[in-house]
């Protein structure tokens, strides 16, 4: 598997690559407002990957790596991104986790007043989780501690907030 993804990165440009390896910080896809925010591609340049079959829209719209192949590009991510870009990792995990938390911030009166708020959001839940996880983990404590939802990656919140993001009837 790893000769055939091999095979097609080197027939991919610089700009593409980069582009793969950031999106490999989303989980469970994204939007193409969140793809551009994070990575500076704006939608032409996802539909060349597309076109490549490196990335896949589905039927809400979301963009979209196969799990194998956003393995792949996270190891790219590591092993090859600040060579060629200039930046750290962390910086695109940094811009991933900043732009889900102003989504909720900007949402935030919301999420408590406007019935069915979680169920449009569920498609984030994935990426909301993992920019908690990753303001603990750098210790960024003041945007984990504002964070809105309140420690998403913690179990007491899951059992509050996980099945109406999975779009269940009943949080």
């Amino acid at each position: 598997m790893a000769a055939a993804f091999d095979h097609s990165w080197r027939l991919l440009n610089a700009r593409p690559q980069s582009i793969l390896r950031q999106l490999s910080v989303f989980h469970g896809g994204c939007t193409a407002v969140a793809a551009e925010a994070v990575t500076g591609a704006p939608a032409a340049d996802l539909e060349e990957l597309i076109d490549a079959s490196w990335l896949r829209v589905d039927a809400q719209g979301r963009y979209r790596l196969h799990e194998l192949t956003r393995q792949y590009c996270e190891e790219k991510l590591q092993t090859e991104h600040a060579p060629h870009c200039g930046e750290t990792p962390d910086q695109v995990r940094d811009r991933h986790a900043a732009y889900y938390r102003s989504l909720l911030l900007a949402r935030q009166g919301e999420l408590y007043r406007r019935p069915g708020i979680l169920t449009e959001m569920a498609p984030e839940y994935d990426n909301l989780v993992a920019a908690w996880r990753w303001f603990v983990a750098t210790d960024v404590c003041e945007a984990a501690r504002t964070y809105p939802l309140n420690n998403p990656g913690k179990r007491r919140s899951q059992t509050a907030y996980e099945p109406a993001f999975r779009g269940s009837a009943t949080p």
